[in-house]
């Protein structure tokens, strides 16, 4: 499977389509995935947390994040079946690359100049503040995470567990469709 990269938020027209694109590529390989890692360093780490509870509380995929150190210290060495989502500029880029490499999906949101590679799949944001930045991984997530939830068949909407003390006010039950555990396929 290539690999294709886009340039998003840079005012461009078409940017949201081109960010549909890479999701769309990434959808059936990736809701195949039996899990997902998010690796990133300093406030992307925001953003690699709130992929993973998107993923495990959306698509109802077994994800973590973990700081890029500690990931590449040994954390990395269980890739397997999983969809690797990494972000940042520095040391990040070279596990982006050497996961793709060895054949895993992997999709890297950065604002660093990338080639492109056979399973890397590449976001790049323009260069903002930090604060910035995590608002638009977030984006990208966001639009990841519906394409991987309509592959596997799981409404955004749904849920398994009814905690009422998670949610600003309570649950109004009728907000919500109560779903099975696992997705449907």
């Amino acid at each position: 499977m290539s690999g294709s990269r886009i340039t998003f938020l840079q005012g461009q027209a078409g940017q949201g389509a081109a960010l549909a694109r890479i999701a769309a590529r990434v959808r059936a390989r990736g809701a195949r995935c039996v899990a997902s890692d998010g690796v990133a360093a300093g406030a992307s780490r925001a953003s690699a947390e709130e992929g993973a509870l998107l993923l495990r509380e959306v698509v109802r995929m077994t994800a973590a994040a973990s700081a890029t150190r500690n990931y590449l210290h040994g954390e990395m060495e269980s890739a397997g079946n999983t969809l690797h989502l990494v972000y940042g500029d520095g040391r990040e880029l070279e596990p982006a690359r050497s996961l793709a490499g060895a054949g895993h999906l992997t999709l890297l949101i950065t604002t660093a100049e990338t080639e492109p590679a056979e399973n890397l799949y590449t976001v790049r944001l323009p260069r903002c503040a930090d604060a910035v930045r995590v608002v638009l991984e977030t984006v990208v997530l966001q639009e990841l995470v519906a394409r991987l939830s309509a592959e596997g068949g799981v409404p955004i909407e749904s849920f398994v567990f009814a905690n009422d003390d998670t949610k600003e006010g309570g649950l109004d039950m009728s907000d919500f469709e109560v779903a099975a555990s696992t997705p449907s396929g």
